[in-house]
């Protein structure tokens, strides 16, 4: 089945629809709720494979 924020983010590309994707605990400023498309967890996952094989 996968992730879910995965999953989200994949359908909402293929139906052109925004989603708002904030780190966990970031304040949002729902005037600017464009500006929170950044994938941030591709960063933390790419963080934790590196962790791994130290």
């Amino acid at each position: 089945m996968g992730d879910p924020i995965k999953q989200i983010t994949t359908r909402s590309q293929k139906e052109n629809l925004n989603v708002a994707t904030p780190k966990i605990g970031e304040i949002v400023d729902y005037r600017k709720i464009e500006t929170y498309q950044e994938h941030w967890w591709e960063n933390v996952e790419y963080f934790f494979h590196i962790m791994k094989e130290i």
